[in-house]
C-alpha cells in the first residue's frame, strides 16, 4: 500500500539521519574495517571500543541519533506489517511479519547502544589521556567495555534469529508467487501479485 511504502521510505530517511548523529564527521572517511573494529559492538577485541571514532561526536548528537531508533523501528513496523499482515498471505504471512518485527526491534536496541558506546569512549578519552594511567585505565574501563559488547551480542542474536523467521515466511511467499502459480492473489483485483517472487533476493538471512 501507499501507507506501507512512505513509512518504510520515512523509516530510510531516518535511520540515514541517526547514522549521520551518531557516527559524527570522525567516521565519514573512515574504511569498514575500522567500524567493524572500533565501533561495531561486535568487534573481536571489545577494548578497541575504548578507543572508538564515536566519542568525537558531542553529546547532543550522540543523543539525538540513538533517540531516533524507536521512532525508525515503529515506522519500519508499519510498513512491514502493511506488507505482509494481509488475509491472503494467511499464516505465513503472520509469521513473517512476527520475524521483521523482531528484527527490526532488535536492530533498534542494537543501534542505541552505540549511544552508550559512545558515551564510554569518551569517559576513557578524557580520563585516560595522555601517558599517565590509572588503575580504572587499566581495568575499570575494559571490564566495563566488555561486558558492555557481551550484552550486545546477545541483542545481535535476537536480531539473527528474528531475521531467520522472517527469512523462512518471505522465502515461502516469494514460492508461492513463481510464475505459473495462482496463489495469494486479491479476489478484488484478480491477477495482482502482491510480493513478486524475485523479491527473495532481498531477504536479510540469505545473505
Amino acid at each position: 500500500s501507499i501507507r506501507s511504502g512512505i513509512c518504510g521510505m520515512a523509516a530510510a530517511v531516518l535511520c540515514f539521519v541517526g547514522d549521520v548523529l551518531m557516527y559524527g564527521p570522525e567516521c565519514y572517511d573512515q574504511s569498514a574495517a575500522v567500524y567493524f573494529d572500533t565501533v561495531d559492538p561486535s568487534t573481536k577485541d571489545p577494548t578497541s571500543l575504548l578507543t572508538s571514532p564515536l566519542a568525537a561526536g558531542s553529546v547532543q548528537q550522540i543523543v539525538a541519533g540513538g533517540l531516533i531508533s524507536p521512532l525508525m523501528c515503529l515506522l519500519y513496523i508499519i510498513a512491514g506489517n502493511g506488507v505482509l499482515l494481509r488475509r491472503e498471505l494467511g499464516i505465513v504471512g503472520m509469521a513473517a511479519s512476527f520475524g521483521f518485527s523482531v528484527t527490526v526491534i532488535g536492530a533498534a536496541c542494537y543501534h542505541t547502544g552505540f549511544v552508550y558506546t559512545a558515551f564510554i569512549a569518551k569517559a576513557y578519552s578524557k580520563i585516560c589521556a595522555g601517558d599517565i594511567q590509572t588503575a580504572d585505565c587499566v581495568n575499570g574501563f575494559e571490564e566495563l567495555i566488555i561486558s558492555h559488547a557481551t550484552y550486545m551480542r546477545h541483542m545481535k542474536e535476537i536480531v539473527k534469529i528474528g531475521g531467520f523467521a522472517f527469512t523462512a515466511g518471505f522465502v515461502k511467499i516469494c514460492f508461492d508467487h513463481l510464475p505459473g502459480k495462482e496463489t495469494h492473489r486479491l479476489p478484488s483485483t484478480p491477477g495482482e501479485i502482491l510480493m513478486p517472487w524475485f523479491m527473495v533476493i532481498f531477504a536479510p538471512s540469505l545473505w
